[in-house]
């Protein structure tokens, strides 16, 4: 691994930004991910995944083969762990937890504790990062897509995910207190899109209203009824899933 690409030595998420908000949340995302059945997802479905939403940004799994990559907020489950490229790497708070699940999916991939706001990555030194299902657990959100911007190579991309939140969403987080805990910011596609062309060139959108293949888990959450909704009326206020492709502008 190129390990020449982290600025000085990594240290655990402990810094500013893990203000005390926030820790109640990264406990809460362990106990997720320590509960949850993902694990009996099959590495084929898993990918079948991936590659759906790669091909919806005009992407496959070769373009990244000769890349640096970086997976911001991977988990266990990011899409780092199902690519091939030159060198991946993984950034989570709780990344020393992950270690126990790594090469779950049969490939290792190095695992970095730190914070999206304050990455260990030297400027210009990636050529592309993922950002998916990550931004809204975050403390800074408009810091992390500054940091973002920072670590990609002139011409490098971004490829996002965010849950907007409708009105389903908000009611769940005002009666559930663990969902809002983990989901601390209201984030809205105007000022996504405001925040990320201080830095970006956006070239493609693609809204999916839609969970693939719920699950009675998965049906049990707004997300969900969010897509139904939106297929039925096409109320933009309902559209929960947005994948986007951005891209630095070369100097």
């Amino acid at each position: 691994m190129q390990k020449v690409l982290v600025a000085g030595p990594v240290q655990p998420c402990n810094r500013q930004f893990v203000d005390s908000p926030l820790q109640p949340s990264l406990a809460l995302e362990l106990a997720d991910w320590t509960d949850l059945t993902w694990k009996e997802i099959s590495v084929e479905t898993r990918l079948v995944e991936w590659k759906r939403h790669l091909t919806e940004l005009d992407l496959s799994f070769d373009f990244f083969q000769d890349q640096l990559i970086l997976d911001v907020g991977c988990g266990p489950t990011g899409i780092i762990y199902f690519l091939n490229p030159k060198a991946g790497f993984g950034l989570d708070p709780l990344a020393h937890e992950y270690e126990r699940w790594n090469g779950h999916w049969g490939r290792k991939v190095q695992l970095i504790p730190g914070c999206g706001e304050d990455m260990p990555f030297r400027s210009d030194s990636i050529d592309t990062v993922f950002c998916v299902n990550c931004i809204d657990h975050t403390a800074n959100p408009a810091a992390v897509l500054a940091e973002i911007a920072r670590v990609l190579k002139p011409g490098g991309l971004l490829v996002f995910h965010v849950d907007l939140d409708s009105p389903l969403r908000k009611l769940h987080k005002r009666i559930r207190k663990r969902c809002s805990m983990q989901h601390p910011h209201s984030l809205t596609y105007e000022w996504l899109s405001k925040t990320l062309e201080r830095n970006f060139e956006i070239v493609k959108v693609h809204r999916d209203p839609s969970v693939f293949k719920p699950t009675w888990r998965q049906m049990r959450y707004e997300a969900y009824w969010d897509g139904l909704i939106y297929r039925v009326t096409r109320w933009s206020v309902f559209m929960n899933h947005v994948w986007l492709k951005a891209q630095k502008p070369r100097r």
